[in-house]
């Protein structure tokens, strides 16, 4: 998609006359329109990546709370007198 919009603004295609440097509304609305999926791919991305390292760090802080309660439980070795 970003080639095909690429491509309508560097080579002006659907601009009437032909030397302007404006695009045709039709192609203008659907620059806007790719541009708007583009930042809802981008944000569902961002979204899912959040939630991933928001669980990673849950787990983590589970794990260094399982390992202190074990640690702390465990007999301390103490030498013989």
């Amino acid at each position: 998609m970003e080639h095909v919009r690429s491509y309508y603004l560097a080579s002006n295609k659907g601009s009437k006359g032909g030397g302007g440097v404006s695009i045709s509304p039709h192609f203008a609305l659907q620059s806007a329109l790719m541009e708007l999926s583009d930042a809802n791919v981008e944000m569902e991305a961002m979204r899912l990546r959040t939630t991933h390292i928001d669980d990673i760090l849950a787990r983590t802080q589970e794990d260094a709370f399982a390992y202190t309660s074990v640690a702390a439980a465990a007999p301390t070795t103490s030498s013989p007198p």
